[in-house]
């Protein structure tokens, strides 16, 4: 039994107006929506005041026990209350101010008084999004990361690549997509991938490979040069017409002739360099997009 209210049904007038500090004179629950929070209980709360928001959010734990335990499994209730207490504020996207936060080690119990973010719309995992939208959540995700890059300034907050997480990943991935999972230079990958497909093509390929590197320049450029033309055939094969490559490439000895060869089979190519990527680095990656068709 923890100290604080780990349900709905268990706020009370009191403890809102002493964890809101302010006065809460009534209030009504009810939850955020159909299919909301499944491994979390998300909840509006409505309430009678004259000095604060008239609504917030309160998140709780699932209150189905096997939901519960993916949670714990995970550390999801300790991770996203650290989010709220301790990180949220330093990052660079906008998050729902955290009113209160309270979480029990003993048994994972938790509770967050959270920000309503009204003039947000909430994403529709049937209908989606437009590209526009796509491109802006992947910008947000990608300054989000590189902001947390560097895990030492988290002291404290446990790692979330463990065993049971990699596990888990790969199997949701699995359950969504095929994968095969292969040395690429080997004859049969290619193949396989072939197989998957069933004569179909696609609009994107994506290379991020590199060889096992020797520390020799004069081996390992080679090598890398190799597997970008490697993957560049593969997504003249099966790319449809108007289709997009990306791939990592290493600027030096042999990536001219690469790039030569892709705007030969591409409407336009160009090259974009990671934040994430030492300047003194000489990866890019190559985007050629506007496939000319086989």
């Amino acid at each position: 039994m923890s100290n604080f209210p780990s349900q709905p049904h268990e706020l009370t007038k009191a403890w809102l107006s002493d964890s809101l500090d302010y006065a809460v004179d009534e209030f009504s629950v009810e939850p955020l929506g159909e299919g909301v929070g499944v491994i979390g209980l998300v909840t509006r709360v409505t309430m009678d005041t004259s000095e604060g928001p008239k609504t917030i959010i309160a998140k709780f734990p699932a209150a189905a026990a096997e939901n519960r335990m993916v949670a714990n499994m995970y550390t999801m209730y300790l991770r996203e209350y650290e989010f709220y207490s301790r990180i949220a504020e330093i990052v660079p996207i906008r998050a729902p101010a955290c009113l209160h936060a309270e979480y029990d080690h003993g048994n994972d119990n938790f509770v967050l008084l959270l920000e309503e973010l009204k003039d947000y719309r909430l994403g529709d995992q049937v209908i989606g999004c437009s590209v526009q939208e796509a491109e802006l959540v992947i910008k947000t995700l990608a300054t989000f990361h590189r902001s947390t890059w560097n895990p030492e300034r988290f002291e404290g907050i446990n790692d979330h690549y463990s065993e049971a997480q990699v596990q888990g990943m790969s199997a949701g991935f699995e359950m969504g997509w095929h994968v095969v999972r292969e040395n690429f230079p080997e004859d049969d990958v290619f193949e396989q991938i072939l197989v998957v497909l069933e004569g179909g093509s696609v609009d994107l390929v994506i290379s991020d490979m590199a060889p096992n590197l020797s520390g020799m320049q004069a081996v390992d450029q080679p090598r890398s040069i190799h597997l970008v033309e490697l993957a560049l055939d593969m997504a003249q094969q099966v790319l449809a017409t108007d289709g997009a490559f990306v791939a990592k490439i290493f600027q030096g000895e042999g990536s001219e002739q690469v790039f030569a060869a892709a705007k030969s089979a591409f409407h336009k190519v160009f090259t974009r360099k990671p934040s994430a990527s030492r300047p003194r680095s000489r990866e890019v990656y190559m985007v050629a997009k506007g496939f000319r068709g086989r």
